[in-house]
């Protein structure tokens, strides 16, 4: 089933938790392990509403002032053949979630990726089913995440004014092949140079990717006659260009950007 999710960090979160379902099931399938952990520890970071799960991210640290402990517990309920998630304050579940301490769109974030996971549940109910068949369907789930604003592309929509240390500050933490736009020093002045020689509207952008061992990587694409390029040599005119930006991603990148990293818009509805 294909689902589309109009909140990018709500996406971002539901896209992390099935990962661990994902996890669970093939360990289940292999080695006859339980079904999954039906208690989940995370971290809700306090001013964006997304959240990291602890079994995930084991060496990363977290600072008091910006994260906030979370439970989630995922339960399949038999009788309604469904599973109901439920946030709780700490492991022992005796006390409810507290939202104090959160931001407007963390309050808002927090409270929409558990209403989606329990819609993502109902969504696939059908006769029969059992804690084993949903986990399934729901590991065979793909999502999209709304435009966040119709009319923009890739670039527009993952735009960060950053230096590369900005950059470098941006990605830390994030999943590997996590990805967004900015201009540096060197895409600046290639643009305005090839203008220049060629006496044509040149655009020259970074792309910066995070990937394997904690590499930073940027690569130079430019925009030239209506069509996308990238920047690796002399004879880069002479190359396939591709009037989309996104299916330049999909062809020279593929499978190394994986997670676009938006801009934030508080005015974005939840899912």
């Amino acid at each position: 089933m294909h689902i589309r999710i109009e909140d990018k960090i709500i996406s971002e979160n539901i896209r992390s938790f099935l990962e661990l379902l994902r996890r669970a099931e093939a360990k289940r399938e292999k080695k006859g392990a339980f079904l999954m952990e039906t208690t989940y520890k995370a971290f809700l970071h306090r001013n964006s509403g997304k959240i990291l799960f602890a079994e995930t991210f084991k060496d990363q640290p977290f600072e008091n002032h910006d994260w906030k402990s979370i439970f989630i517990v995922y339960a399949f309920d038999p009788l309604t053949e469904s599973f109901q998630a439920i946030a709780y304050e700490s492991e022992d579940k005796k006390e409810g979630f507290a939202f104090t301490g959160l931001s407007p769109e963390a309050f808002k974030a927090i409270k929409g990726t558990i209403h989606t996971l329990n819609k993502l549940s109902s969504l696939l109910k059908g006769p029969g089913s059992d804690a084993i068949t949903k986990i399934k369907a729901l590991c065979k789930l793909s999502m999209d995440v709304e435009p966040i604003e119709k009319g923009k592309n890739i670039i527009v929509s993952t735009w960060h004014s950053v230096d590369r240390m900005g950059a470098e500050k941006l990605l830390k933490g994030k999943p590997v092949g996590t990805y967004f736009f900015r201009e540096d020093y060197f895409a600046k002045m290639l643009g305005q140079q090839l203008s220049e020689e060629l006496r044509k509207d040149v655009r020259s952008v970074t792309l910066t990717v995070l990937e394997r061992d904690q590499k930073i990587a940027d690569y130079t694409l430019v925009h030239i006659d209506h069509q996308w390029r990238l920047y690796n040599d002399a004879l880069f005119c002479n190359v396939q260009g591709y009037r989309e930006v996104e299916d330049l991603l999909d062809t020279k990148f593929k499978g190394i950007v994986k997670e676009p990293l938006y801009q934030y818009y508080p005015e974005q509805r939840i899912a």
